[in-house]
């Protein structure tokens, strides 16, 4: 089972939650619902706590929209980044890339 949810909170950042695999079968919704909000300045949370598994694919995903982001004068900001998505970040040396702190230092963006 793969879903986002979408969450537009009152006051601050749109909040995306990712649940479930997150690989090359489903990486590509992750991508277009990403790319919706990449322009413009957004501001956007994306929840990982329920992702289940993460592969290649998924990680590249998530590269290429926090640099969308970021160039567009916005932000994508990883949440609660654990378990098996945490591994695959960690492995790759893809923590700075993804505005997350090494996995021994706490920070507002790891969970």
């Amino acid at each position: 089972m793969f879903a986002i949810r979408v969450e537009f909170p009152a006051t601050g950042p749109t909040v995306m939650t990712v649940v479930g695999e997150l690989d090359i079968a489903t990486a590509p919704g992750l991508a277009q619902a990403l790319m919706d909000f990449a322009s413009g300045g957004a501001r956007v949370l994306l929840d990982l706590r329920q992702l289940t598994f993460l592969d290649c694919r998924g990680l590249s995903v998530l590269l290429a929209a926090r640099q969308r982001f970021v160039a567009s004068g916005g932000d994508l900001v990883l949440v609660e980044v654990r378990g098996v998505a945490r591994r695959v970040v960690d492995l790759t040396g893809s923590a700075a890339a993804l505005g997350l702190a090494p996995a021994d230092t706490p920070d507002r963006a790891v969970g």
